[in-house]
């Protein structure tokens, strides 16, 4: 059954903030139905519904503030409260919400299992996605840029996935869980936040089972068994920010800061079993081109190639914040086996200087020192790019005398949009 609400809009414009009146597509205790091409303002409410689809709708400015501006009265553009389980939500913008996407259990049990991708959920002064106790949920090439949290995950446990979103410009976190276990964050680009990933644990239980028997939350007191890979995780104040947590695996992520105060990774207070590296290196293409997976590549690692030509360091990587010898198989990029990924390394933060607006604005306008219109470093242009955002983005160049014009594809609506680069870098 296809379910249609048609520009259901009530919107009061004070001093440039919109406030919503209620005006909701409320959904109560469905089974298999489709929600498809809405537009209108409080948003769209699932109650105790399952098995629905909601694609290519538009719920923005849902929001109520209070006296905080981090407190929009549990507004948002789509809430699923209360055992919502198995929905597909692709393809829909979510700007400006109390939350973008919120999971509300609202004292019963919470939502599992749900497929939440593609979805523009930006700009929201607290969570462009919050989930919370919930298990089983995949969180897929969503932009969340520009909230104080991209994704707030509480209590997320025993298999939620985030992967392949962008997340940027958050006040205080891009993938921010607490209290969680088994969850895996992977293939991500989290760029220009104050914590690119935070987890961490009070070690306190809060939910004691014997009072909220459905949460089924093991070990609640505990942060641990993650895995975090394939990640970008560019100029953020802290990378990867752990604290009390323990058990979790760190591997072939591309970590780089441009600022001496800034940190990479750390890996505070109780941190008992986590690895920054594989055990044993895989033979397999790495982050930065290598022949081998093993640890990250830390954009402030002080060694080199050790002579071996696996693309590890010769010494471990600790930056003097992670437990035990840190990283023990630190990624160095290979010169002689791939020349692009050398000079992607050499412009990556000149790039990464003019880089805030590229996930917002339709054109972005790069500006290179040096002009060199060689087809070698133009193809290196292009190579960093395809680096940098596969799979998020298909990207195509085209030279043009002095301008190299690259047209790049968003796989999450399939817009184009297009990268002017006036002049390349030159050594």
């Amino acid at each position: 059954m296809i379910v249609r609400f048609l520009e259901m809009i009530a919107v009061t414009m004070l001093a440039g903030v919109s406030y919503c009146t209620q005006c909701t597509c409320y959904i109560v205790q469905t089974v298999d139905k489709t929600i498809e091409h809405i537009s209108f303002c409080e948003g769209i409410h699932l109650y105790k519904s399952s098995d629905n689809t909601i694609q290519n709708n538009v719920a923005n400015n849902c929001t109520r503030y209070g006296p905080d501006p981090y407190y929009t009265c549990d507004t948002a553009g789509l809430l699923l409260n209360c055992q919502c389980h198995n929905n597909i939500v692709v393809e829909n913008q979510f700007l400006y919400g109390g939350d973008g996407i919120f999971f509300f259990k609202n004292e019963c049990c919470p939502s599992n299992n749900n497929y939440i991708a593609n979805n523009d959920c930006r700009y929201s002064p607290n969570n462009a996605i919050e989930s919370t106790f919930a298990q089983g949920n995949v969180f897929a090439n969503n932009v969340l840029n520009g909230s104080n949290y991209g994704l707030w995950l509480g209590y997320s446990h025993n298999g939620n996935v985030v992967s392949g979103n962008i997340i940027a410009d958050c006040h205080t976190a891009g993938v921010a869980i607490e209290h969680g276990r088994d969850n895996v964050i992977t293939e991500n680009l989290i760029i220009g936040n104050s914590n690119g990933i935070l987890l961490w644990t009070d070690m306190t239980v809060h939910f004691p089972s014997t009072q909220y028997q459905c949460l089924d939350i093991p070990n609640q007191q505990y942060s641990s068994n993650y895995t975090v890979t394939n990640n970008r995780i560019i100029n953020n104040q802290v990378g990867i920010n752990f604290v009390n947590t323990t058990y979790s695996n760190v591997y072939n992520n591309f970590v780089s800061i441009h600022n001496n105060n800034s940190i990479t990774a750390q890996d505070l207070e109780w941190n008992i079993g986590n690895l920054w590296n594989l055990l044993e290196p895989v033979n397999m293409i790495n982050i930065v081109g290598g022949p081998f997976i093993g640890g990250n590549y830390w954009s402030d690692y002080t060694g080199h190639m050790d002579n071996s030509g696996n693309g590890f360091g010769n010494i471990p990587y600790n930056n003097g914040f992670l437990s035990g010898e840190g990283d023990q198989l630190p990624l160095v990029v290979i010169s002689s086996r791939n020349e692009n990924t050398t000079n992607r390394m050499q412009i990556e933060s000149e790039i990464i200087e003019k880089f805030n607006c590229f996930f917002s604005c339709r054109n972005v306008l790069i500006l290179f020192t040096n002009i060199n219109t060689s087809k070698q470093k133009n193809s290196t242009i292009q190579s960093y790019f395809q680096f940098f955002f596969y799979p998020l983005f298909i990207i195509v160049a085209k030279q043009e005398n002095n301008r190299v014009t690259m047209q790049y594809t968003r796989k999450m609506k399939q817009q184009k949009s297009k990268i002017v680069i006036l002049g390349v870098y030159s050594q």
